[in-house]
């Protein structure tokens, strides 16, 4: 009986697709697995964030601005901004804003550290810490805070390497604009890196374009007293 070499190529070449198309489908839910991942760790953020009762911030604005800022659910904080800037004279101006808010009561500070200027006064305003506070409760959007609902429909979010922040690890997210039409216009925060913590899910770092946040001191108690600014 002779031996046809075409004979059974037709089987070898069935197996060979078959075991393609495995490859092809377990590639795709893999990639599916890694594209959910990082929504399923923004929703855990943004569920962690509903239940901060305190934290502490800072803020850099390149090399001419920073600030530091206190929040105590449910109503009280303390900021303070240093501003540096140049008049056209050429003297350079070292600035610093201070203010503190006990309630419904806000008690701004400006001390311009040239000769001669400084100012001191009570106010009261609307209460800023509240409205925050009652913001992350419900999950609303909070600036600087990522706006994770935002950041799930209209970004890639791509996961990075585990990074240290303030002792802290945390896992790196950066999100990319995905722009559904030509004339569709890109967010600023769109484009950001995001570094959430690995155990309780809650933002320590945040880098935007022009500016950077680290959060640290979640649910640590903080005491801020008015007292000092009466």
């Amino acid at each position: 009986m002779a031996f046809d070499p075409e004979e059974g190529s037709g089987d070898d070449t069935s197996v060979i697709y078959r075991i393609l198309f495995v490859i092809v489908v377990a590639l795709m839910l893999w990639w599916m697995f890694l594209a959910g991942e990082g929504e399923r760790e923004f929703k855990q953020s943004e569920q962690a964030l509903q239940h901060v009762t305190s934290w502490r911030q800072e803020s850099r604005a390149g090399s001419q601005e920073n600030e530091e800022a206190e929040i105590a659910c449910p109503d009280r904080g303390h900021w303070l901004r240093h501003v540096r800037s140049q008049s056209k004279d050429g003297v350079e101006r070292d600035s610093t804003f201070e203010s503190v808010e006990i309630g419904s009561k806000s008690y701004p500070r400006s001390s311009l550290r040239a000769p001669g200027e400084q100012s001191e006064r009570e106010s009261k305003d609307d209460p800023k810490v509240t409205a925050r506070c009652t913001n992350l409760m419900r999950g609303e959007y909070l600036y600087p805070l990522p706006n994770y609902n935002h950041l799930i429909q209209h970004t890639r979010i791509v996961k990075g390497a585990i990074d240290t922040v303030h002792g802290l690890k945390c896992q790196e997210w950066t999100t990319v604009p995905v722009i559904p039409g030509r004339f569709a216009a890109v967010q600023q925060p769109d484009d950001s890196q995001i570094c959430i913590g690995l155990s309780d899910h809650l933002p320590r770092r945040i880098k935007y374009e022009k500016a950077e946040y680290i959060f640290y001191d979640w649910n640590t108690p903080i005491q801020i007293q008015g007292s000092r600014y009466r």
